[in-house]
């Protein structure tokens, strides 16, 4: 991370951009936007960042997409930002729509220097060169958050086969934090970044043909209710909802640098683990060949119903976009 100090001469006032150089005097060839969005009100609750889309040939990631936004809606987020590189027609109706009807916005983005930029090139590199696209993640989230930190009190770094669901009869995401259960000496301000962990849900419905006759099969998180009996150690997998008051820098998964409330950075971030009572990541095997999902059904794995209290709203809700988008 780079920080570049107003002037003491020009405190309070905001500049129209900033060069970057590598050593004192060097001329600039470059010139970078200063984005100024301060909130005219209160901030908002949640920004969810998605790093970079490459469908280009998923045509059924367009209806598990719609599934995903109404469900996140739903659990109350207020804006999705997704960084696409590549998306296929099918993919492209469903953004056009949220962004025409909703507070979804689209970024796209390109592989940076001399990595390929050609479509299927892209794909197929990315798919073996795995480290390049966390290094392409991280632009992306940080990007998301520095555009939005200012609008919202949470930032959330979420793929789109994955959703934060409350346990229980808690049902949105402001429950969810409201119930976690902080030390006495901390209060929910102080809390840097909020942690759940991660389950592995089966895509099996194929091989078991099991449907729930009452959900539409389109339907993939509602339909698919087989996940692992444990949950991955919150050192792994985990995703958090990262307060934007106090972080400078995001991982996918933690806070990478959080600062005082003066603005001075910390060596650590103060991070709270959820309970898994309270919540936590639903993380969907779609067509996944990693070995982490290839467990089957057994003494390993349960059944969790849990999501089952949104179909009511979330059922009507999907089939009303895929309708209006005319993919269904």
């Amino acid at each position: 991370m780079l920080s570049c100090m107003v002037p003491p001469d020009y405190q309070g006032s905001v500049p129209d951009s900033v060069s970057l150089v590598e050593s004192p005097c060097e001329n600039a060839t470059n010139n970078l936007r200063v984005i100024d969005n301060r909130a005219k009100g209160e901030k908002e609750d949640f920004v969810v960042c998605v790093k970079c889309l490459n469908f280009k040939h998923r045509p059924d990631i367009a209806v598990r997409l719609v599934e995903w936004i109404e469900l996140l809606k739903i659990l109350g987020a207020n804006k999705i930002v997704f960084y696409s590189l590549q998306v296929n027609s099918d993919i492209s109706k469903v953004l056009r729509h949220y962004q025409e009807t909703w507070n979804v916005e689209v970024v796209q983005t390109f592989l940076p220097g001399t990595l390929p930029n050609v479509p299927d090139f892209m794909y197929t590199y990315l798919s073996k060169n795995y480290g390049k696209q966390c290094f392409q993640d991280l632009i992306d989230y940080n990007d998301c958050f520095y555009k939005n930190f200012n609008l919202y009190n949470y930032a959330v770094l979420i793929d789109i086969d994955e959703a934060i669901i409350p346990g229980g009869s808690l049902r949105t995401w402001k429950d969810l934090l409201a119930n976690a259960p902080l030390p006495e000496e901390h209060k929910p301000s102080d809390i840097h970044t909020y942690s759940v962990h991660n389950v592995f849900f089966m895509d099996d419905k194929e091989r078991f043909y099991d449907w729930n006759d009452d959900i539409p099969r389109y339907m993939h998180m509602l339909q698919h209710v087989h996940r692992m009996a444990y949950h991955s150690p919150i050192a792994f997998r985990a995703k958090s909802f990262h307060a934007t008051r106090h972080n400078l820098a995001l991982h996918n998964h933690f806070g990478r640098v959080c600062i005082t409330p003066e603005g001075k950075p910390l060596g650590w971030c103060l991070g709270f683990d959820i309970p898994v009572e309270l919540g936590y990541l639903h993380h969907y095997c779609v067509k996944k060949e990693k070995l982490e999902c290839k467990f089957g059904r057994g003494p390993n794995s349960t059944v969790d119903k849990n999501i089952w209290k949104y179909k009511d709203e979330l059922i009507p809700a999907t089939k009303q976009v895929l309708k209006s988008v005319r993919i269904l």
